[in-house]
């Protein structure tokens, strides 16, 4: 009987022992799992900061193209207003140096009348 009683005793240890493992398994794989998905989660993160950093630089490299474009652009546009400004002037200084040949010319005719 006492042989019966230790086996049993021996028994009961030993499933007491195997549930406290299985125990402590399943925490320690409930910790990993919870570790797995921090670790996760920011790395999700630290991707999306990333792509986010990415898309700010190019979106500002678009923009300094652009800026420059339009800058220019208006650069043409001003030269060429200019450009026209002055042949507009050089062409009313032509035509009023025209003018003044003219007068002084019906001038010099009608002065010019010998004397007599």
């Amino acid at each position: 009987q006492s042989h019966v009683r230790c086996y049993q005793a021996r028994c009961h240890v030993r499933r007491l022992n195997e549930e406290k493992q299985e125990e402590e398994r399943m925490r320690r794989l409930k910790q990993e799992n919870a570790a797995a998905t921090i670790i996760q989660s920011s790395f999700r993160g630290y991707q999306h900061f990333v792509r986010y950093l990415m898309a700010q630089y190019f979106v500002m490299k678009i923009q300094t193209y652009v800026r420059g474009y339009q800058a220019r652009c208006r650069l043409k546009r001003l030269e060429r207003e200019n450009r026209d400004k002055m042949i507009k002037k050089s062409q009313r200084l032509s035509d009023a140096m025209t003018r003044v040949s003219r007068f002084s010319s019906v001038f010099m005719k009608k002065n010019s009348t010998p004397a007599a």
